[in-house]
């Protein structure tokens, strides 16, 4: 009987930390993440006294949107401080912050896109201009991103709408904005 007591003894301390290992593996995996969207504009147009040269380059941000790797069609809406923003004010290393901390699941993501509003403009001495998008951009602006994000970590993502790139003369004061995104930087914490 004393033999079977010692068993027991040795058995069950065992059986315990086995379940905690799986528990805490367990809630390890369902653990979640945060992210931050930044937004910079790393293009040279800079202020001239020339009549056309640029004075503001307003785009609308009213979206940014996550997909996890192996959900092609399941896209995730971070909370976005949803705007119009003057790239023109973003340039030289300042950044504007477009989703703060969002609360996100960890995993694989391997794509973001931002999503434009209709109210895009471009402003210089002659005037304020709409900037058209093409058709294509209505399904939101997508970015690689292939970053595998860990639990309990905070990644921040910065990206770079390039206004000298992303908007195109066609004369005539008609003007196309063609959104130049690139990914500046990705940094986990």
């Amino acid at each position: 009987m004393k033999g079977e007591i010692m068993k027991t003894r040795k058995i069950i301390p065992a059986i315990i930390t086995l379940i905690a290992i799986l528990f805490f593996s367990c809630t390890k995996d369902r653990m979640g993440a945060a992210m931050m969207v930044k937004m910079t504009d790393g293009s040279a147009v800079t202020f001239t006294t020339h009549a056309d040269a640029y004075q503001a380059v307003n785009v609308e941000i009213t979206g940014v949107e996550i997909n996890y790797e192996g959900t092609t069609d399941a896209w995730v809406a971070l909370p976005v401080h949803a705007g119009i923003y003057n790239l023109i004010d973003i340039q030289n290393d300042i950044t504007t912050v477009l989703a703060d901390h969002s609360s996100i699941r960890a995993g694989k993501v391997s794509q973001m896109r931002m999503i434009l509003g209709d109210h895009n403009t471009l402003v210089t001495g002659n005037g304020t201009f709409d900037l058209k998008v093409p058709s294509g951009a209505e399904t939101g602006l997508k970015i690689n991103l292939d970053t595998e994000i860990k639990p309990g970590k905070t990644v921040t993502i910065t990206i770079d709408f390039n206004s000298e790139k992303s908007v195109v003369d066609e004369g005539n004061n008609s003007f196309l904005l063609k959104p130049y995104l690139e990914l500046k930087a990705v940094d986990q914490y």
